[in-house]
């Protein structure tokens, strides 16, 4: 007898810490139907028995099932289903029946009563699980399971406390029901918890992600600083370069002042690339396999291109000609000139004689752009055009060219059955007479869509926020007050990249934030990135923003919430919209290439 108090004693604690604390999602209702099992099994194992010395019911034996009967009758009200407590659900009846049920059982002593009262017992729980249509089969299969489990204890221990039947095979098989259903309430209880422990710690992917967000973050800021910095003696260069090429006398010198203007203007345009990108590298999450693509004039990348070689074909006595044209193209300018760089380089730098024509032609629904030369050709061996580092045959320009949908190769110019130069093709996708509905036209999207769920602990904060909140940083916004966080957070998409932003005025306010994310974090599909933006009276250490803790906390003086924000709207700044989704597009046939002039042969 004091094992079994003992016993008792252990599990009945172990039901009470999620039972008074709620640890997690549906923690409260597994605590309730561990603690209305661990009731039943106590009818079963203590001195106490249906009736009293008189031959009526014993009003401690009803009472100790009407109580297990409720409390696991509970652990099937109002549970979470994914993301969503389902509010709508009817308790009452149900409730009701499972009540009559259960009294009725353990009054009546008859064998078709206990029967027929056990089986509504079983109804009943069943009712209350149709209302989550929402559930894996996997979840459905664990409920039913432990309602046919309860509702056969129930029937056993009437049976045989009421000695309905007598046999020596039963007290056996009670306490072996009784015992699976303790075994399984109690591991689906523990194995919840369990769950729940290792989602609140850091994984160590979040870490990661949390310690690359900072590394960006201070980047950004680096080279914002830098980039303004740079602007004053780059157009310092050109100024004077300006004013050497308009007072030099010989011509000889004029030109090189216009080469070096030349050189600094393409000097300037890279670096504005450069940081372009690197602003564009902290988009998150983000597909690096593709770059967006937008409509650009063919003439606007290749005319810049062509007057920057010019100077070093003209140094060479070699001809560089643009045809030009009218022709559109959706690409992803810096790639595309990155591209077409490395073309005119090799071209200019290994063409001795003759010269370089640089030219576009609409090929359907595609533009050619071609980059024919008089030089020695291409080498067959693909040893030698590995070892040209840029050239066609290159890692770098084929990672572009996927990037942007582009289809490049580089083939010799064979006239007379010898070589007379090679040709570099990048064939691209126009713009004109395509739809956007057409299945050959490719999209590209992210890898998840960014979805900020942000939460406001006041609705005077809730204002401000809405006025100030850098929506464009985000693919889609849900805006609300902090206290929906825990029973109404928005259904959450699988496909969504979850971003959960709490913004508190007081320290109250940001104790319960760090709650209610810590138990929204257990019903995202995608692990969320958690950001906490509070206000302090000083800010720690000076710092706007601190990333040692799992959550990144946002800091802010009283009344001066759009600090805040413009913090945020660096961590996740604004998202350019995604043009079309890659799709399966058949290799067109390359034309032959542009005209040459006879005089560069």
């Amino acid at each position: 007898m004091p094992e079994t108090i003992t016993i008792a004693a252990a599990l009945g604690g172990i039901c009470l810490i999620p039972l008074i604390g709620e640890q997690g999602s549906n923690q409260r209702q597994n605590a309730s139907g561990s603690l209305g099992a661990l009731l039943l099994a106590i009818s079963l194992w203590a001195p106490v028995t249906p009736t009293t010395a008189d031959g009526h019911p014993s009003p401690y034996y009803i009472i100790l099932f009407l109580a297990s009967a409720l409390l696991f009758a509970l652990a099937y009200v109002y549970r979470r289903v994914d993301q969503q407590i389902n509010r709508k659900q009817r308790v009452l009846a149900p409730l009701a029946i499972n009540v009559v049920g259960t009294t009725l059982g353990a009054c009546v002593q008859q064998f078709e009563t206990v029967l027929i009262m056990s089986v509504a017992q079983a109804a009943s729980l069943c009712w209350l699980m149709l209302a989550y249509r929402g559930a894996s089969i996997a979840k459905r299969i664990k409920g039913y399971v432990l309602v046919a489990l309860y509702a056969l204890s129930t029937f056993l221990i009437n049976l045989h406390l009421n000695g309905l039947v007598i046999s020596e095979a039963m007290p056996a098989l009670t306490e072996g029901m009784m015992l699976a259903l303790l075994a399984g309430t109690y591991l689906n209880l523990l194995a919840q918890s369990a769950v729940i422990k290792s989602a609140q710690k850091p994984s160590q992917g979040q870490a990661l992600e949390a310690a690359a967000m900072q590394v960006a973050y201070r980047g950004r800021r680096v080279l914002k600083d830098f980039r303004h910095d740079l602007r004053q003696p780059l157009s310092t260069l050109g100024i004077l370069a300006s004013v050497g090429r308009a007072i030099a006398k010989d011509p000889e010198v004029s030109a090189r002042y216009q080469h070096i203007q030349t050189a600094q203007k393409a000097l300037k345009t890279m670096l504005e690339e450069f940081f372009d990108q690197m602003e564009e590298a902290v988009q998150y999450p983000f597909d690096e396999q593709h770059a967006p693509l937008k409509p650009v004039k063919a003439h606007d990348v290749l005319a810049p291109l062509v007057e920057e070689y010019r100077l070093l074909a003209q140094s060479k006595d070699l001809q560089l000609r643009y045809v030009e044209n009218d022709l559109s193209i959706n690409t992803h300018l810096e790639s595309l000139t990155k591209i077409l760089r490395n073309g005119l380089d090799n071209a200019v730098k290994y063409t001795e004689h003759g010269g370089v024509v640089v030219g576009a032609r609409r090929r359907g629904n595609r533009v050619l752009i071609q980059i024919v030369d008089t030089g020695p050709g291409v080498s067959t061996d693909p040893g030698h055009q590995r070892n040209k580092g840029w050239g066609h045959g290159s890692r770098i320009v084929q990672d572009l060219s996927d990037r942007i949908l582009a289809m490049t190769r580089c083939v010799n110019r064979v006239i007379g059955g010898q070589v007379r130069g090679s040709i570099f093709e990048i064939s691209l996708p126009g713009t004109q007479g395509q739809d956007r509905t057409d299945p050959q036209q490719p999209m590209l999207k992210d890898q998840h869509p960014l979805g900020a769920y942000v939460y406001s602990g006041s609705h005077a904060l809730a204002l401000q926020v809405e006025k100030h909140f850098p929506d464009s940083g985000f693919d889609l916004v849900n805006k609300s007050c902090m206290t929906l966080i825990r029973n109404e957070l928005p259904g959450i998409p699988a496909s969504v990249a979850p971003v959960l932003v709490a913004i508190t005025e007081n320290e109250n306010q940001e104790h319960q934030a760090v709650r209610e994310l810590n138990r929204a974090r257990l019903v995202c599909k995608l692990e969320p990135f958690c950001i906490i933006v509070s206000a302090k009276e000083h800010l720690p250490q000076g710092k706007a923003i601190d990333f040692h803790s799992p959550i990144i906390r946002v800091h802010y003086l009283p009344g001066q919430i759009d600090g805040a924000m413009k913090v945020l709207s660096e961590l996740f700044p604004a998202r350019k919209s995604k043009e079309l989704e890659r799709g399966h597009e058949r290799r067109p046939e390359l034309d032959e290439p542009l005209a040459i002039n006879a005089a560069t042969e």
